[in-house]
């Protein structure tokens, strides 16, 4: 992760291994400003990375698809 992004990345998450939960990265500490928590740096959802432009990429396709129906 670029540290242009994200001056002090940290992996927050509650549920303990294998019971749920996917860590999210935020750019900046959540427990400092809720309002850090809509800064996503990524995720890993299903053991899948998934960067800010891998999640730009999804989001753009999902508005695609839900514009067609």
């Amino acid at each position: 992760m670029p540290k242009s992004n994200c001056a002090s990345a940290r992996a927050v998450t509650g549920a303990p291994t294998g019971k749920g939960g996917e860590p999210l990265i935020c750019c900046a500490n959540p427990l400092a400003d809720i309002a850090n928590t809509r800064r996503i740096a990524a995720v890993v959802a299903d053991g899948r990375y998934l960067s800010r432009q891998g999640l730009d990429q999804l989001l753009e396709r999902l508005k695609r698809l839900a514009a067609e129906k």
